[in-house]
């Protein structure tokens, strides 16, 4: 992920996250990039929306 994930990492130091939290999100973004086999910055709303769902075990259409 590089640059975005860097990025991803200093907005939520700069937000007062604490490090398990960041590294959650940085681990959702890394399963959401791994699913679609592609970078989160390519990404669109409806992948989005899909991994939503796949999260809450609901089928993508």
């Amino acid at each position: 992920m590089g640059q975005l994930r860097d990025g991803m990492v200093h907005d939520l130091e700069l937000a007062g996250y604490v490090p398990k939290t960041r590294l959650s999100y940085i681990n959702a973004i890394r399963e959401f990039a791994a699913h679609f086999r592609r970078s989160p910055g390519r990404s669109n709303a409806p992948s989005t929306a899909c991994f939503s769902r796949r999260s809450t075990r609901r089928a993508c259409e």
